[in-house]
Order: structure tokens, then sequence, then C-alpha cells
């Protein structure tokens, strides 16, 4: 299949999903954006590729990513990230829903950022449910500095908050919505 042929269903998707397009009808619209976050047609085509091969995307859920979180593909290969992140949120549609409040989950080191605040939250208490529900409503759970999620568990440890408990799970969430301006100056005291 040629890049462009490649590219084309996907764009016509993603182009309907696109609200501030005059058209939505134009793929080619969507290819010129997709083109301007700096990949080349070709390097467009392989990476959308890899989201049908490896990740098994249908050509309406490209379009729905492409929709919502194409600054990702800029970045790096999202294939990873998505071949992980669909199993853990238990489905496409939740990963979506992440990706409108946190487009981050595309783009953070799986082994540096995603793993390790999964683990702490896990070594916390908390179950995937709890923590995916928390990514609901604070994307940035997933996506937040290891080392200033440590510092928020540490601090909610010293008020002898469980970790599993409903008061700790809220301050998680809450801080994790909060500037990571605040986490350092506010929780590392």
């Amino acid at each position: 299949m040629a890049p462009t042929q490649c590219l084309a269903l996907p764009a016509l998707k993603a182009s309907k999903k696109v609200y501030h397009l005059k058209s939505a009808s134009k793929p080619d619209t969507v290819l010129a954006i997709l083109s301007g976050i700096g990949l080349s047609r070709a390097d467009l085509a392989l990476r959308i590729a890899s989201l049908r091969d490896l990740v098994g995307l249908s050509d309406p859920q490209i379009g729905s990513f492409l929709a919502g979180g194409a600054r990702g593909l800029q970045a790096c290969d999202v294939a990873p990230r998505l071949e992980f992140g669909i199993p853990f949120l238990g489905f496409f549609e939740m990963l979506l829903k992440i990706l409108k409040r946190n487009n981050a989950m595309v783009s953070s080191s799986l082994e540096k950022v995603i793993k390790p605040n999964i683990a702490l939250l896990l070594e916390c208490g908390l179950s995937v449910c709890d923590i995916v529900h928390m990514s609901q409503t604070a994307a940035r759970v997933l996506t937040l500095n290891p080392e200033r999620l440590k510092v928020v568990v540490q601090r909610a440890e010293k008020l002898r908050m469980p970790g599993y408990s409903w008061t700790c799970k809220n301050i998680v969430a809450t801080v994790a919505r909060s500037n990571e301006g605040i986490i350092a100056e506010g929780w590392s005291s």
C-alpha cells in the first residue's frame, strides 16, 4: 500500500472529527495539519500503519486517535504506548477520554514515567481499577513526574492516610490535576 493510500482513510475519518475545519470531508486538510507537526507524509504513513498493524486499531479508531492524539505522533512512535494503554485502561474509548484531558499519555516514557507511577500507586494499595478511575478525572496521575508523585504519596502517608483510602485517592487525584510547581513548593516540606 502506498504511503498516501495508508493515510487517506484515517485522514478522512479524522477530518470528520476535527470540528474547526471548514469542511469535514477534506482529508487533505487533515494530512496538511498532520504534516505541520514536522513529519513527512512517509513518516506519518509508517506511524499510522503501525497503529493498524501493531496495535490492531481499525480505520475509524485511527481517525478518532488522529483527532485527539496526533501531537504524540511527532514526539515518538505511539504504538507501544497504545499497546500498553488500551489493555491497561480496559478499552480504546477510555484511552481517547484520557487523551482529551492529557495528551502526554502518548508521548511520556512508558519505562521512566507511566509504569513507575502505576507501580507506586499499586504499592500504596490502590487497585488497577482505582488507578483507571483516577485517570479519568486526573489524567496526569499517569504522566506526573514520578518523583513528584512519590512526594505526594509520602505526604499522604505522613498524614496517616492509607493508599487504599478514599481520602488518599482524592488527594492524589487532586494534586495530579495541579501545577507541578505547586507540588514542588507546597508538598515537599
